[in-house]
């Protein structure tokens, strides 16, 4: 009963209407379960990776395909990128399609590493978010649309430290880059799982942040980051950075700065306020070298390892937090958590308390608050008011009022994750209100939380915070604009209802997602490793699908429901699963037999028009990856990978006029990231010529007009008007950058949504709604576009369109697969130019037309052109 309390469905297929408070996290389970939870999940894991956090699984997974086939990211790529894709925002053409704009989710916050708030004026909070940028509330993070995005000119997508001058809060720091060990702690293919995102070093700002610039510049050092800053409290010219290379100083306000300590992994640094040439820090990551806490009495000329205690830890594999009350300053307190996300080794959590700046430090508590996130979520926080009020975060919450002698669990009082105010799990950060000594913000894996009454209730402070960081996998409905649904990092998966709040469901990771396109209410989700679940009333209600167990597959895991009939079903493992009855039984394709050798599935496309025809890619497990393709149902898989990169596979997309044609998108750096087929996979050709070279993540295809294409990498989107040989940013109204994850068809409303990871979801008209577009580009010969919707949902009509370079008699005729003729659609005289016309599922005789394929063929002269449909009802 606990996995599905945990899965956010009970046994009977109801809702859980009193789930506790973890019950989108695996910690909320006693440890004897969670292992047989990880045993019996029904998709068998190599061990070091099916034994991680799902935190570290999830990082490792898109760490591994940017930087494969190499153990880690190349030193530099993505601020060159960034500021070939900002020249070319600023030259591109000007279109007259309306910008992107944001459709949510609100009140649904991402993982937010750092907070900080005005001294002057504690209505302004700042907030560091993980994949999301820089953010700022003037609201004390409460009310509509409470937040705004600050644009910092550069590629700020991970803010991981925020500090204000102690003299004036209009000059900000800010350290970029999510960073868990140091490249010494995972030698070979292990340093993937320690990478968020990329950095660029310490931005400054002098006016509030409505302007930045370079302070510590490490654009060409993109695996770097800056974990904290901290200001000298008698001199804001000094300030002290804890990174990745170790710990640097500034004397002169930013301008130039030098390593003062060389241990790796920098996490904390903090400066005496009673004598400022007292500077502890804190170092460790993944038991990164040398990890432990520091002190210098000389203002960091040199250096003493500090002693922790008998009962202290003596070596620990996670991180370690400080902080220093402000209302005595010789007090401070250190977090330090023994866990680097392998449920296989023991955890733990050390509170620690030195009442003499450091100069020694005893255990108060060994209560495991940080559980197996040791590595990536805790801290101790001081009250500013009360030195004995000690917040800890980890897993969950915990506040002491003793100075860590005790620990109370704090869980707030909404009942579950349903509920915006439910507390979120997984703490990074604590901000304290300047002068209200009840009120205290957290960061969480799922936002930005408050309370003013000293931790007995607490209010989210998510409305207008966009920084949800969605997977692969978003859904669209093809009839209803006002439906759609996707998978969100520690966030569920959440449906969208036409409105910027959006329902959040079923629990865990998110994952894939589809819509029944023939019947609305029927909604399919998932959970990591490929836990699918069916709904028959559009979310309401949710039941487990059971897959064959046994098998491999990877965190975030593909399944897709197929649009030639809305009910044949496939899912990727290391094999290929099918369902002929929309995911009530299982089989498993291709005689059982792997489809590569080990490696599992990671993205797949279907047939618009007929059910047999399926892509597959797989991940670079245990050799590089491959292409496949079925044309029987998955009776027997062809490989199609030859003329293709040695890259990891992100999505692909197929023509829905014809399954011949598809689209190819690859991660990684130094290699072509978009390729097309024009022969269902016996050659593939680049066509991503003119797009900056960093990990694309999603590809489509305008319905509209088949030479319309859309990119979507780490910068942002681009599209091409001309079949891939020229591209352009087409990103107006993102922020300067955005992790493109997924991009979906709105066909109801002629739209592109874009899933990002880490900025929520936007949407824009497509380009094929703007009318001038077709006249600088007009086809030499005639043309005929896909039809669309295909399949022809019923009832409803799919629209045909073509162009005729000249005047003439033209026809245009529906058949069925025998050769006979079901309707005729035009057959007169037609000017040249475009046409459109369409068909509304009925025969010559007025009568419905029965489900099946069906052929549509244009005559003009002598020449004959012709597609396939499939009608459903």
């Amino acid at each position: 009963m606990a996995c599905q309390r945990w899965s956010g469905v009970s046994r009977d297929n109801k809702p859980l209407q009193a789930m506790e408070n973890a019950c989108m996290k695996i910690q909320s389970i006693q440890l004897p379960l969670l292992f047989l939870l990880l045993l019996f999940s029904g998709h068998s894991q190599r061990p070091e990776q099916r034994h991680h956090s799902g935190a570290r699984n999830g990082l490792d997974l898109l760490a591994t395909a940017r930087s494969y086939p190499h153990p880690v990211l190349p030193d530099t790529g993505y601020a060159p990128a960034f500021s070939e894709f900002s020249t070319g925002r600023f030259l591109a053409k000007s279109s007259n399609i309306p910008p992107w704009r944001a459709i949510g989710p609100n009140l649904i916050g991402g993982r937010t590493l750092a907070l900080a708030i005005d001294p002057d004026d504690p209505d302004i909070i700042w907030a560091g978010s993980a994949s999301g940028g820089l953010w700022r509330s003037t609201s004390a993070g409460i009310g509509s649309q409470a937040w705004q995005r600050i644009e910092t000119g550069f590629p700020t997508t991970s803010v991981a430290a925020i500090a204000l001058s102690p003299s004036d809060p209009n000059v900000i720091f800010i350290g970029t880059g999510e960073v868990y060990g140091s490249p010494e702690s995972f030698p070979g293919v292990g340093r993937r799982t320690t990478r968020g995102s990329y950095g660029i070093g310490i931005l400054k700002s002098t006016d509030g942040g409505q302007t930045w610039q370079k302070s510590l510049d490490w654009s060409y050092n993109q695996r770097r980051g800056v974990q904290d800053i901290s200001f000298n409290p008698l001199n804001a010219n000094t300030i002290w950075a804890a990174t990745t290379e170790g710990t640097f100083r500034s004397q002169d306000g930013g301008a130039s700065w030098q390593k003062m300590h060389d241990v790796v992994m920098a996490t904390s640094v903090v400066v005496s306020a009673l004598d400022t040439s007292i500077i502890n820090i804190a170092c460790g990551g993944m038991s990164s070298p040398g990890h432990g806490l520091y002190r210098s009495t000389d203002g960091g000329i040199s250096w003493q390892k500090s002693d922790l205690d008998a009962d202290g830890p003596q070596t620990f594999r996670g991180k370690a937090i400080l902080t220093q009350s402000a209302s005595q300053p010789n007090i401070l307190y250190a977090s330090i958590g023994n866990s680097d996300g392998d449920f296989s080794r023991e955890f733990g959590t050390w509170l620690l308390r030195s009442d003499d700046s450091g100069a020694s430090w005893r255990t108060v508590n060994t209560l495991d608050y940080a559980r197996y996130q040791g590595w990536y979520s805790h801290y101790a926080g001081v009250s500013p008011h009360n030195a004995e009020l000690v917040v800890c975060g980890g897993v969950p919450l915990f506040l002491s009022r003793d100075g860590g002698e005790t620990l109370e669990e704090i869980r707030g009082t909404a009942e579950n994750f349903t509920n915006p105010n439910w507390l979120h799990v997984d703490h990074h950060a604590v901000a304290f209100h300047p002068q209200d000594s009840l009120t205290f913000y957290l960061a969480t894996d799922g936002g930005v939380y408050r309370t003013t009454d000293g931790g007995r209730t607490f209010e989210h402070c998510n409305d207008g915070y966009q920084t949800t960081q969605f997977y692969a996998g978003f859904s669209s409905s093809v009839l209803d604009s006002s439906l759609a649904m996707g998978g969100m990092q520690d966030n569920a998966s959440a449906i969208y209802q036409d409105d910027l709040i959006w329902r959040r469901v079923i629990g865990g990771d998110g994952a894939w997602s589809a819509i029944n396109q023939a019947d609305n209410d029927m909604l399919f989700g998932s959970l990591q490793y490929l836990r699918v679940y069916k709904s028959v009333d559009r979310g309401r209600r949710w039941k487990r699908l059971n897959l064959p167990r046994g098998w491999e597959s990877n965190f975030i895991a593909p399944f897709l429901l197929s649009p030639a009939d809305n009910t044949t079903m496939y899912a990727g493992a290391s094999v290929v699963f099918r369902s002929d009855d929309a995911g009530e039984t299982w089989t498993v394709t291709n005689n059982s037999t792997m489809l590569d050798d080990g490696n599992p599935v990671i993205t797949m496309a279907a047939s618009a028009y007929d059910a047999r025809v399926v892509y597959a890619a797989t991940s670079p497990l245990y050799q590089r990856s491959s292409v496949f393709i079925t044309r029987d149902a998955g009776e027997s898989w062809q490989k199609i990978s030859t003329g293709l990169p040695d890259r990891f596979p992100t999505d692909i997309f197929i023509d829905p006029g014809d399954h011949n044609v598809a689209y190819i998108s690859f991660a990684g750096f130094g290699s072509p990231h978009l390729f097309r087929t024009l022969n269902g996979g016996i050659t593939w050709l680049a066509i991503d010529e003119g797009i900056p070279d960093v990990p694309a993540w999603s590809v489509a295809v305008d319905p509209f007009n088949s030479r319309i294409l859309y990119l979507g990498n780490d910068l942002g989107i681009f599209s091409s008007t001309d079949g891939g040989t020229t591209w352009q940013p087409w990103s107006e109204g993102l922020p300067d950058a955005v992790f493109a994850m997924d991009l979906s068809l709105s066909p109801a409303n002629k739209s592109l949504r874009v899933a990002t990871h880490g900025n929520g979801v936007f949407e824009r008209p497509l380009l094929s709604t703007d009318p001038e577009l077709q006249a600088p580009d007009l086809p030499e010969s005639i043309t005929l576009l896909p039809a669309f919707p295909n399949p022809a949902l019923m009832p409803g009509t799919s629209r045909l369109r073509f162009y005729l370079p000249k005047a003439g008699k033209s026809s245009l005729h529906i058949y069925d697969i025998t050769g006979r003729l079901v309707a005729e659609l035009l057959n007169q005289e037609l000017p040249a130019g475009w046409h459109e016309t369409g068909w509304n599922g009925k025969n010559s005789a007025g009568l419905n037309a029965g489900n099946g394929l069906y052929l549509y063929i244009l005559q003009h002269g002598s020449t004959v052109l012709s597609g396939k449909l499939m009608l459903l009802r």
